[in-house]
């Protein structure tokens, strides 16, 4: 068997394939963003997965997700998974590079995440580069569900948010200080306690406030994520995660602005990913290391 996972912080969505040949089977665990989380926490929420595995041998495990982006990381993650699945192939990196391997495939090109947080690289079709460091949901994360969902929930805090938008929040999430400062400063993932504040406003972008906000948003990732790389308009920009596929026109629309060309918006890479061109790219970094 052959498990593939696609973990951001919200969600984590897996590929189980028993036969090359026939389609895979898909599941969704709990999300997990390893840069922020205590290590053994991942292991409670891959056992429902197990569970449905019913002791089937995992004989290769291509693990992608949030918050790998240091060596010690990878590391980490690499352990507890070897714990998890013994005996398995155990082939672990970053979120971001599905994205690459997904929709630029051996292209060049700047692929981004935009989802519970927030990435971007320059693809170079065999490997990238990555001029931004990834500062996480407080210091950055740009564009990114936790991104909005601070500024909304600290202007309703502060009674700055338009009255419709606080009563959706309180009628949709009974919101209210004591419970932001809790989620904010007690809870397991503030993150994704904050995207999910954003995601309950999906039906509200038109409404003046979101629309200023989102454009700065994604003025803010063009800015710090995308103009950063020599010559970045001559190539496709790719993007994928919830949050980008829920604003596909607006970042259509700037990037248009900005003579950028949108080669796919995505919400899913796990869709789009070709076996074939991921066993090459693992194999030929084996070889590297």
């Amino acid at each position: 068997m052959i498990l593939i996972a696609d973990c951001g912080g919200s969600s984590c969505k897996w590929l189980v394939m028993t036969d090359e040949a026939e389609p895979p089977a898909s599941f969704v665990s709990r999300g997990h963003n390893f840069a922020i989380s205590t290590q053994g926490l991942f292991s409670e929420k891959v056992q429902p997965l197990k569970n449905q595995l019913e002791g089937q041998t995992v004989r290769e495990l291509y693990f992608f997700g949030a918050g790998l982006n240091s060596a010690e990381k990878l590391m980490s993650a690499k352990n507890e998974l070897e714990i998890i699945f013994p005996g398995a192939e155990i082939y672990v990196d970053s979120d971001i590079v599905l994205v690459g391997l997904s929709l630029a495939g051996s292209n060049e090109g700047i692929c981004c995440i935009l989802g519970t947080g927030s990435n971007a690289i320059f693809w170079k079709g065999s490997g990238y580069v990555k001029k931004s460091p990834s500062l996480g949901y407080i210091l950055g994360d740009e564009a990114s569900g936790a991104f909005f969902g601070k500024t909304i929930t600290r202007d309703l805090a502060y009674g700055l948010l338009p009255d419709e938008l606080s009563e959706t929040l309180r009628h949709r999430m009974g919101m209210n200080v004591e419970q932001i400062i809790h989620e904010t400063y007690n809870s397991e993932y503030p993150n994704r306690f904050l995207a999910s504040v954003f995601g309950t406003l999906r039906d509200k972008f038109e409404h003046p406030y979101m629309v200023e906000l989102l454009q700065k948003g994604l003025e803010l990732f063009f800015a710090l994520h995308v103009d950063v790389y020599s010559g970045a308009r001559k190539f496709p920009l790719y993007f994928s995660g919830s949050v980008a596929k829920g604003l596909e026109n607006q970042i259509r629309r700037l990037a248009g602005q900005k003579g950028y060309r949108i080669d796919r918006i995505i919400d899913r890479p796990l869709d789009h990913l070709d076996l074939r061109d991921l066993k090459t790219y693992v194999n030929r970094k084996r070889q590297q290391n």
